[in-house]
């Protein structure tokens, strides 16, 4: 789930925290630039919705509150994966499913 808001992180996820529900809550981060090429390869251009929402959700996670940012932007999906695992500790298992 994207949270960019402070306010509704302070809802959502202090609340569960303060209710000692575990949270763990990452930042993806890239740069515009990437973020716009990968919006251009899944067929959003320019001026699409997803593409309009990237200044301000950037400017919002900048946000001191959303501290713990994992870099994405060379790096794969499954490096993002094992990068989460391993922040919170958890090991994952060989992914046999590749056809």
């Amino acid at each position: 789930m994207t949270i960019v808001h402070p306010t509704y992180y302070q809802e959502i996820v202090v609340k569960l925290k303060n209710e000692n529900i575990t949270v763990k809550h990452f930042v993806l981060w890239a740069s515009k630039k990437t973020l716009e090429n990968r919006l251009c390869k899944r067929g959003d251009g320019n001026n699409s919705w997803p593409a309009k929402q990237i200044d301000r959700c950037m400017q919002s996670l900048s946000n001191n509150m959303f501290q713990q940012r994992i870099v994405t932007d060379d790096v794969t999906i499954e490096q993002v994966a094992e990068k989460i695992a391993s922040m919170c500790g958890i090991h994952l298992l060989p992914d046999h499913s590749k056809f």
